[in-house]
């Protein structure tokens, strides 16, 4: 099944417009979403080029196929979280002046706790995990791909912070932001500590 959307995703986006490059990632950000093993793997080496990087975060580094990738990062993620979802918030993309291709997404891997992962000590509760992920793309594969997560947000999370708090308000998230005020032509946003 992965195998033929794959194909069909490579016949649609032949142009590699911007609306091809996003539809080109589809099947690997749809077995994702409820985040499948075998489909993750199988979606991970039709997409993926043989000369492939991944430069990932600390303590990963740099990786180089799609079985390193899997096992290194997604394997100790998925058992820690074993119902593990991937919730795409944005997703870009477009060709740089250069000619390079890429697709850029932000959004959060969440799950149940249940499991050590990088040490940080499960909560037994429902986490997230805040992504940056950017993929280059090159002749119908993913030549390059950068990655960020936000583990230390994870450690907060369970209580497992190693340095000593923040001076300032943790975050901050903006929950909506009014036309302007009449009082000065002031914008005002309304802000909800989690």
């Amino acid at each position: 099944m992965v195998e033929k959307i794959y194909h069909l995703v490579v016949q649609l986006s032949k142009s590699m417009k911007d609306f091809g490059l996003k539809e080109f990632l589809k099947p690997l950000l749809n077995s994702m979403r409820s985040f499948n093993e075998y489909n993750v793997k199988k979606s991970l080496e039709l997409l993926f080029s043989d000369s492939v990087t991944l430069k990932m975060c600390h303590p990963f580094g740099i990786l180089n196929d799609s079985e390193s990738f899997f096992n290194t990062a997604y394997r100790p993620l998925l058992s820690a979280l074993p119902d593990l979802e991937r919730r795409d918030m944005i997703l870009i993309a477009g060709t740089t002046p250069e000619g390079n291709k890429w697709v850029g997404s932000m959004g959060n891997y969440m799950g149940t706790f249940v499991k050590p992962f990088l040490k940080i000590p499960p909560n037994g509760h429902l986490v997230h995990m805040r992504y940056h992920e950017f993929f280059c793309i090159e002749e119908n594969k993913i030549v390059e791909m950068q990655i960020i997560w936000d583990i230390p947000e994870l450690m907060m999370q369970t209580n497992s912070w190693p340095m000593s708090p923040q001076l300032g308000a943790y975050l901050l998230s903006l929950i909506h932001i009014s036309e302007p005020t009449r009082r000065r032509g002031i914008s005002y946003a309304v802000f909800c500590l989690k």
